[in-house]
């Protein structure tokens, strides 16, 4: 037997048995995880991954007089967890060219089976597309297994804004809010909702009313709302209405 060997995620292995005297008369069967057979000498495990690992024997047979030789090994296969990733990555067409970087120990592909990039990939904002790009991370040497990142570049700013001009807060699970919807590159600065006498039953920088006030419940009826929104790209657009509270 030998002790334990571990090696990295699609590592290349071969098993290399030291077997006194030499003698071309030698049968060799190997048996191992996963149905694992072979009967050369010294075979190869050419990307090492998770189900590779597990105990491996040897036999060693003399064909002359049948006299046979039991060896093993157990061989671990050590995996990092994959990156953690955002997908897909926004960014607003037009802004500063973005170095994609999820930590100091990552290596970038544009193809999981193509090599690694130089180094960190930096996305041009100048044209409207989307990229996919794969990334790894090192851990004590061994490389993980690649999380997929798609990167789109999207012109944000002048999209819809989707106004909602009805709801029904009844917990019956189906438009119990009135949701306000932006596009990529907005985000909600100020909602504030009226009641037709001008009093102010909700303001916050949700994007969202759930038609209470307060705790209570709100009455039926119409509400007018005022929306400020911002643009991440600098300015803000705003929008008044009225929305029907249906119970």
């Amino acid at each position: 037997s030998s002790p334990d060997t571990t090696v990295c995620y699609k590592a290349i292995v071969q098993f290399l048995p030291k077997v006194f005297p030499a003698n071309s008369y030698y049968s060799y069967r190997w048996t191992g995880p996963d149905a694992f057979t072979d009967t050369v000498p010294n075979p190869t495990l050419t990307h090492a991954i998770a189900k590779n690992s597990g105990n491996y024997k040897l036999e060693v047979i003399n064909d002359t007089n049948g006299c046979k030789a039991i060896a093993s090994l157990k061989l671990n296969v050590f995996i990092p967890d994959s990156p953690v990733v955002k997908s897909p990555m926004i960014i607003c067409q037009n802004t500063m060219p973005e170095a994609l970087s999820e930590g100091t120990n990552n290596l970038w592909y544009t193809n999981p089976d193509s090599g690694a990039l130089a180094s960190a990939p930096i996305i041009p904002t100048d044209v409207i597309t989307t990229m996919q790009y794969y990334v790894t991370q090192l851990v004590n040497g061994c490389e993980s297994p690649a999380s997929g990142m798609a990167v789109e570049v999207k012109k944000c700013c002048d999209g819809n804004i989707r106004i909602p001009t009805g709801f029904t807060p009844n917990n019956d699970g189906m438009n119990d809010h009135f949701n306000i919807v932006e596009d990529y590159g907005y985000f909600i600065k100020r909602l504030t909702i009226y009641d037709r006498w001008g009093q102010i039953i909700y303001t916050g920088n949700s994007n969202s009313w759930d038609g209470n006030y307060g705790q209570t419940p709100a009455e039926v009826g119409i509400y007018f709302y005022r929306v400020v929104i911002g643009c991440i790209l600098g300015g803000f657009v705003e929008r008044v209405g009225d929305v029907t509270l249906i119970r």
